[in-house]
């Protein structure tokens, strides 16, 4: 399955780009993130699934699909 991982660099771009494909709560909370911390990596499956992670916290494949299914 292709993926990308976006690190360090252009992460607001990125963000806007993920936003207007998801738009979904748990992409304004990673925006939050990035806010306080610079190292954060983004992993972006497909156009349906996200994942990314920090050293805090993590969201799973399986917790995005269904946050994408709720909406």
């Amino acid at each position: 399955m292709p993926y990308s991982i976006l690190e360090n660099c252009n992460l607001y771009s990125c963000l806007f780009l993920i936003r207007l494909r998801f738009r979904d709560v748990q992409v304004f909370k990673l925006s939050e993130t990035i806010r306080r911390q610079k190292r954060i990596r983004i992993v972006a499956f497909n156009e349906r699934r996200l994942c990314w992670s920090n050293e805090e916290e993590e969201m799973e494949e399986e917790e995005i699909r269904d946050a994408v299914r709720r909406k």
